[in-house]
Parts: structure tokens; sequence; C-alpha cells
């Protein structure tokens, strides 16, 4: 199924859209990734390491 999904998707990268299908599969939020140009077709949120710190630090904070 998530191979599948992998195989007919519009990615660039095979290994970053077999992760982001077993995401989706998982019932992941969001991801994050330090390489953000391969998740562009992506329709979950994806963010840099400096961003989700960005917004944990924030909740923390609140």
């Amino acid at each position: 199924m998530i191979l599948k999904a992998a195989i007919n998707s519009d990615f660039s990268d095979f290994e970053d859209v077999v992760l982001y299908h077993s995401g989706i599969y998982a019932g992941v939020d969001g991801f994050v990734t330090r390489n953000s140009k391969d998740f562009k077709t992506a329709s979950l949120p994806i963010y840099s390491p400096t961003e989700l710190l960005r917004i944990i630090q924030e909740i923390k904070d609140n």
C-alpha cells in the first residue's frame, strides 16, 4: 500500500516519498527535514529543525 502510493506519487526522491506515505499511514501531523525542497507537493506541514524548535519554544513559553 505505502510503496504503491510512493510509486504513483510525484515526489522526486523515492526515499522521501516512502517516508512521507509511511507518515501519512501512521497519522503524523507533519514532517521535520533539512531538505524541504523534496516535499514541495506534500499536503502535510513540512518544518525545518529550526522552525520546529521555535514552535516548541513558543508552546513551552505559553
